[in-house]
C-alpha cells in the first residue's frame, strides 16, 4: 500500500482551479475609446463586437468561456453571441470572427483598461520588431548575381 502512496506522490500534482479576478461594472465603460488601435478596419471589429456584447450583458459567458476554440463551440450561448457579431459587422470571416472573440475574451476575463494596456504595448513590441528587422535589411541588402 505504501508503494501506491509513492508512486501517486511522484504523479504530477492537480492544477488548483483559478478563481477567474473580481471585475466591476467599471471594467466596461458603457462609450469605450478604442482610438488606441491605430488600424481602422480592427477597430471597428472590436468595437462592434463589444457593442454587442455590452448590449446583451454577455460578459460572463464570455469570461466563463474555457474551450480552446469559439468557432468550433458547441456551446449554444456562445454560437449565439457569435452569430449576433457577425450579423452587426457583416463582413467577418472565420478568422476574423475568432480573433475578434479571443479580444472580446481578453477584455471579459481581465477589464477593458487592462486590454489597453495590453495592446498598447504589444504594439510597442511589434513595432520595435519591425524596426530591428528594417535596420538589418538595410545593413544586410540582398545580393543579386549579375
Amino acid at each position: 500500500m505504501e508503494e501506491s502512496n509513492i508512486y501517486l506522490s511522484l504523479d504530477v500534482p492537480p492544477i488548483p482551479p483559478i478563481a477567474p479576478p473580481i471585475i466591476s461594472s467599471y471594467d466596461y465603460p458603457i462609450c469605450p475609446d478604442f482610438t488606441f488601435i491605430s488600424d481602422t478596419s480592427t477597430r471597428q471589429i472590436i468595437e462592434s463586437a463589444y457593442k454587442v456584447v455590452a448590449r446583451t450583458n454577455s460578459w460572463q459567458i464570455i469570461r466563463n468561456f474555457h474551450s480552446r476554440s469559439f468557432l468550433f463551440s458547441g456551446d449554444h450561448q456562445i454560437v449565439e453571441l457569435m452569430t449576433k457579431i457577425n450579423d452587426e459587422y457583416n463582413g467577418h470571416s472565420g478568422t476574423s470572427l475568432s480573433c475578434t472573440m479571443r479580444n472580446i475574451n481578453y477584455i471579459a476575463k481581465n477589464g477593458f483598461n487592462s486590454y489597453r494596456e495590453y495592446f498598447i504595448d504589444n504594439n510597442r513590441v511589434q513595432q520595435r520588431r519591425q524596426q530591428n528587422l528594417s535596420q538589418v535589411q538595410y545593413n544586410n541588402p540582398i545580393h543579386l548575381p549579375q
